[in-house]
């Protein structure tokens, strides 16, 4: 038997899972699954919302409203503001560059971040609009 230290109920020790991020191998929660469940239940918003933050300043290192200000602002090349809207970053020196479309993001991926590769697309599509 266990103590759920929410409810301050003795328990059967399968009525608690197993803490993954404990120390020790094997180590149970202190609360029970009911008490686990009914407190995401309550928290879920806000739990959804430390996530995407969380997720966010990780990726980007920026704030949400950091986050939210570049993603409205549409895409840096072509002005796009319908489609989805991404942050882009440099992964050789990883810091953000800006929020491009997808469509964007991808030409400048499939170029490998050359503007040397870039800028003769360009030319090519020029060149053959002529035509």
């Amino acid at each position: 038997m266990l103590l759920c230290t929410k409810c301050n109920v003795d328990k059967d020790e399968s009525d608690f899972s197993t803490n993954n991020n404990a120390p020790q191998r094997g180590f149970k929660n202190h609360w029970c699954r009911a008490c686990l469940h009914d407190h995401y239940v309550v928290n879920k918003d806000r739990h959804k919302e430390s996530c995407r933050a969380n997720a966010i300043k990780r990726r980007y290192g920026l704030s949400v409203d950091q986050y939210d200000a570049m993603i409205a602002k549409g895409c840096e090349v072509c002005g796009e503001r319908t489609k989805r809207i991404v942050v882009d970053h440099c992964h050789e020196r990883d810091v953000v560059r800006g929020p491009l479309c997808d469509g964007c993001n991808i030409a400048i991926g499939g170029s490998k971040d050359s503007p040397a590769t870039l800028r003769a697309l360009a030319d090519y599509v020029e060149r053959h609009a002529a035509t």
